[in-house]
């Protein structure tokens, strides 16, 4: 057993039952009293910790640690100050992140930008082409692959501008962004792409996860990680693991930008868009799935964290 998980056994509780018992006391008690907190106090950045703490315990089913391991470095910088640094701020929203990455690598490794809609006025006059991405700016999640001129659902795209991810997620890099909608043209002339999600710590790609099926489908998703030189880590994380796939061509160009960009923060994650000939950088993600995803198996997580921290032994921060 991963030492980060035994540390929270406890001889008192030894013997029939003690499991239960232990996360009732330890776990179950605590996380209620933190969610009841989130719930009763004011919009806040304290409010914003509590909630980051209560959700790390109800994904992980322990206590964050002050190590280098994968899921208490997302709850450091998700609790801590550097979320609200102004370039994580910047480059959450999805229009704004395209004026960084143009600053850094040029823009020819954005998605291109059809329009932005900024108000409920522009909505009812903006004329979706028939094969777009529709994307909230200001949120996650909240995407429309518009493929064959399928009806546009303006209630759900008005909601979208009403909307406030940070008062739902307390992720605070979201707290002072505008709402707005963002379309684009679709990418690769309808060739085969896929999906890479490149993580890195200090300005370097650490690790890869390969990601199959249908963004805009998550039932359908999976996902494989490999290291940086694509050597297979035979894990997942948040979805079920994925068959090997051959390593991509354009793999050193893709790293050689993503890096360029990561260099402006301590950890990140890049979404990246390839069919392998070209490539686009789709989003910059500064708190993946708000640090609540666990590995696929759970213990994945502590060889995972050797390879982003380049620690060995003890995982000591």
């Amino acid at each position: 057993m991963p030492t980060y998980i035994a540390q929270f056994r406890s001889p008192v509780l030894a013997g029939v039952g003690h499991t239960m018992v232990f996360h009732f006391l330890k776990l179950t008690i605590p996380y209620c009293l933190l969610a009841i907190a989130v719930w009763s106090i004011p919009s806040s950045r304290l409010k914003d910790r509590i909630d980051a703490l209560a959700k790390f315990i109800k994904h992980h089913r322990r206590y964050p640690i002050r190590r280098l391991v994968f899921s208490d470095v997302l709850y450091r910088i998700k609790s801590g100050s550097e979320l609200l640094d102004p370039a994580r701020t910047f480059t959450t929203d999805k229009e704004l992140a395209k004026i960084f990455i143009s600053g850094v690598v040029g823009p020819s490794y954005n998605v291109p930008t059809i329009g932005v809609i900024r108000s409920h006025a522009d909505l009812a006059a903006f004329r979706f082409p028939e094969r777009c991405f529709i994307k909230a700016t200001h949120s996650s999640g909240r995407n429309i692959f518009r493929q064959n001129g399928e009806p546009i659902n303006y209630d759900v795209l008005s909601e979208w501008l009403n909307h406030s991810y940070y008062e739902k997620k307390r992720e605070g890099n979201y707290r002072d962004l505008r709402p707005k909608i963002i379309v684009e043209s679709p990418v690769f002339d309808g060739r085969e792409f896929y999906e890479l999600s490149l993580f890195c710590y200090n300005g370097e790609v650490k690790i890869i996860i390969r990601q199959y099926g249908n963004k805009f489908a998550k039932t359908s998703r999976r996902r494989r990680i490999y290291t940086a030189e694509w050597q297979d880590c035979n894990c997942s994380m948040g979805y079920p693991l994925a068959e090997l796939a051959e390593k991509p061509k354009n793999l050193d160009e893709i790293k050689a930008v993503a890096n360029a960009i990561a260099a402006y923060f301590s950890f990140v994650r890049l979404d990246i868009y390839t069919d392998e000939k070209e490539f686009f950088v789709g989003e910059i993600t500064h708190s993946h799935a708000g640090g609540g995803q666990s590995f696929i198996p759970v213990e994945a997580e502590i060889d995972i964290s050797r390879h982003m921290f380049g620690v060995e032994k003890g995982l000591v921060a």
